[in-house]
């Protein structure tokens, strides 16, 4: 406060030339002509005489709308310090504009104006209407953001569907025409990395470049969750990053404290900047300068500025919602409600000093230079990596790649496909097609098999031995399996009829890919497709008063045909199951696995205590058991670690999985590992987690936060072949 009346004289004369500088620009700005949005979808300009524009400065420039005194609502641009300011435009109808905006060399402001036309604003006064196509416009689409590519001659624009929640990028040239970009319905265009591609964001959390020409040429960064993806003055990507998902109404939402991600252009040399610092709804990265960075959420208004929400600014500038640092990094304008504030920035990032520069404006935004070039990462050539088309779910969709490490769209998946659930898809034995679950059309999960047009075929068409199917579709309770004709699929079918599953006796399923009907059904919980048949666990019985199943039986059908292999009580009663069960514990079998020729199967022992309630801490950690097909005998039981994302080579008798601690300390890398079942030998363990095998069982795949890498199982060096770090299933190319 005693600082505060010690400036008050000098306030004082402030005020006052502030004042008469802004009446004397007035005056002059009234005197001005101002452009005018033309109605049409082809650009317009406003015939009049024009200022030139070069006397704005060249380090940073300033946007702002401003209600006038006459009722007038003018779009004024001036210099970062509001010097040199003129009308460039102004609007009938306040409410109705949104999402001001730069173009990327300061030549021109852009705004929408009722969510349908996109006004282009030249420092001269000038202005031209780009008309969303009217085809969308009946569609219900709204323009909700737009981005100039660095010439500023054409502008990618996100449009939503908010019917639907839907978003996509339409890119829009200054001749007039409109060019659809995607079609997946969950991309948000960022900042342009050149005048042929831009970066995006989608719902499913995946950062890439997206083409500026053709349609859906999306390509990842990273399989890192992330979202706002923005470049720094280094040339690297900088985004919000974490564990995430997207929920079924297509939001992206972080599973744990998001942090400040980076990469280079081409997806190589990944950084976690910054771990801890940000709240779980801290999802938009506005900017990042040398010691400093602003992420705020949209939603809940929630901010932090390096690492940290307590920001020392004016009591009357409200809340920031978005901050633009300048090229050289020593201030920076905040715009907070109604106000601008200027930030002084120390040489570690930290605000040194403010000023409210602006009040009673909207729709602000400042342009300053920048002319960073792309940071990229030269990748060595490595002769030696299998040569492998590969097929993965990230983001809510199915990809494509070659051991080049470019992804390129195969589906456009449903929504509830989540990027880090169990669906991934599966090639079939020939490669031609692939195989995974997604969302049904009326709800549900389904089958579905995906030709190389990438276009999705549902199985599960009413057939004979269908009729516990409803509406017309067999809903899937886990991922499927290929007969090893590829001819037919097997999944586990449920009733949607709001039982648990827990509750509810189960039944594999036959699917002839070709008509798409279910041919064959067999009561069981699970199954794997071999050479000998299909190994099915059985629905047993849920003990009544308890949480879990018993009297299961592990079996084989071949046709009509079937043969028990084992019990789960016999396989619980193994010296090395048994030592890690509690008392009283029913051990249950979930989920099979087995090796091509079906010589060995593999389950999980899940561990109910009888009485304890649902969702209580009543599982023991499990067991997984590897057992001999033709007489039952347990080959490998582990029961020191969490074992996941179990796979069998294509040849012989060795599995790869991914394993964790079963006890303290948690939070250790994962490693994947590489182990015969016949001798129990680990043939291979490295840190990361096991994505999958090539076509001819000699390469193992490990997926790490940085990539996808390959590792010969005879021995050699964890090569790294892509950025993104997913399971895979493997076809020849």
């Amino acid at each position: 406060m005693t600082q505060a009346r010690r400036l008050l004289p000098y306030a004082g004369i402030a005020v006052f030339v502030v004042a008469a500088t802004v009446v004397a620009l007035v005056l002059t700005t009234l005197r001005m002509p101002v452009g005018t949005a033309e109605d049409s979808g082809s650009a317009s300009a406003s015939p009049s005489a024009v200022r030139p524009a070069t006397d704005l400065s060249p380090n940073g420039r300033l946007a702002y709308w401003r209600l006038e005194p006459s009722g007038d609502y003018v779009l004024w641009v001036a210099n970062t310090d509001n010097t040199r300011r003129r009308a460039v435009s102004k609007a009938p109808q306040p409410r109705a504009v949104t999402v001001t905006k730069w173009a990327a060399n300061g030549s021109a402001v852009a705004y929408v104006d009722t969510g349908v036309h996109l006004v282009v604003a030249g420092l001269d006064g000038t202005t031209s209407t780009y008309d969303l196509p009217p085809d969308m416009v009946a569609a219900g689409y709204r323009i909700v953001d737009h981005a100039f590519s660095p010439s500023a001659t054409t502008i990618a624009v996100t449009v939503q569907r908010a019917a639907f929640n839907e978003l996509d990028v339409l890119l829009c040239s200054r001749s007039g025409s409109w060019t659809r970009l995607t079609t997946t319905h969950d991309v948000t265009a960022g900042p342009w990395i050149s005048e042929d591609e831009l970066l995006v964001g989608t719902g499913g959390g995946v950062i890439g470049r997206l083409a500026a020409s053709g349609t859906d040429r999306l390509h990842p960064l990273t399989s890192v969750f992330g979202r706002s993806p923005i470049v720094g003055n280094d040339g690297r990507v900088y985004f919000v990053g974490g564990i995430g998902f997207m929920t079924a109404n297509r939001l992206p939402q972080f599973a744990n404290d998001p942090g400040i991600w980076s990469v280079t252009i081409d997806g190589d040399d990944l950084r976690h900047e910054r771990t801890t610092e940000l709240p779980p709804d801290m999802d938009r990265l506005d900017g990042i300068w040398a010691g400093g960075f602003f992420a705020h959420s949209p939603r809940t208004g929630a901010l932090a500025l390096n690492g940290t929400s307590a920001l020392s600014l004016p009591t009357t500038s409200g809340t920031i919602d978005r901050i633009a640092a300048s090229s050289d990094g020593r201030y920076a304008l905040a715009f907070a409600d109604t106000n601008v504030v200027r930030l002084d920035l120390g040489p570690n990032g930290t605000i040194t000093g403010n000023v409210l520069l602006l009040g009673s404006v909207e729709h602000a935004d400042a342009w300053f230079p920048r002319s960073a070039t792309l940071a990229r990462s030269p990748r060595a050539a490595v002769s030696t990596l299998p040569a492998e088309r590969f097929v993965f779910a990230l983001g809510g969709h199915v990809w494509t790649m070659g051991n080049d490490g470019v992804a390129s769209l195969l589906e456009v998946a449903p929504p509830s496909m989540m990027q880090n659930g169990g669906l991934a898809p599966r090639w079939s034995p020939s490669g031609d097609r692939a195989v995974a679950v997604e969302a049904g059309t009326i709800g549900g999960a389904v089958a579905v098999v995906i030709g190389p047009d990438g276009r999705p075929r549902e199985l599960g068409t009413i057939g004979a031995n269908a009729d516990t199917s409803s509406a017309g579709h067999t809903y899937v309770a886990s991922s499927v399996t290929w007969a090893p004709d590829g001819t037919r699929v097997a999944a586990v079918e449920r009733i949607i009829d709001g039982r648990l599953l827990l509750n509810m006796d189960l039944n594999v399923v036959v699917f002839d890919v070709a008509t798409t009907g279910v041919t064959k059904a067999m009561p069981g919980r699970a199954a794997a497709w071999t050479r000998a048949g299909i190994a099915v666990i059985s629905n047993g019985t849920v003990r009544p008063g308890a949480t879990g199943r018993e009297g299961q039986v592990l079996e084989v059908w071949n046709g009509a045909a079937k043969r028990d292999i084992t019990t789960v009580a016999a396989l619980a009663s193994a010296p090395r199951a048994r030592a890690i069960a509690p008392a009283n514990a029913i051990a249950e079998a979930d989920g099979i696995t087995a090796n091509s020729d079906g010589s060995y199967v593999a389950t999980h022992l899940v561990y109910f205590v009888p009485g304890a309630a649902i969702g209580a801490p009543y599982r023991a950690p499990m067991a997984f058991v590897v057992i001999r097909s033709r007489d039952g005998a347990v080959s490998l039981v582990i029961g020191d670690e969490d074992v996941s994302d179990e796979a069998w080579s294509p040849l012989g008798t060795v599995i790869g999985y991914t394993k964790m601690p079963t006890q303290p300390p948690y939070g250790v890398p994962q490693h994947a590992v590489v182990r015969d079942v016949e001798s129990g030998a680990v043939l291979v363990d490295v840190e990361g987690r096991f994505a999958g095998w090539s076509p001819d069982g000699a390469w193992m795949f490990v997926a790490r936060d940085d990539g996808l890498y390959a590792r010969a199982l005879g021995g050699g060096d964890v090569v790294r072949i892509a950025p993104l770090g997913v399971l895979v299933s493997t076809t020849r190319p």
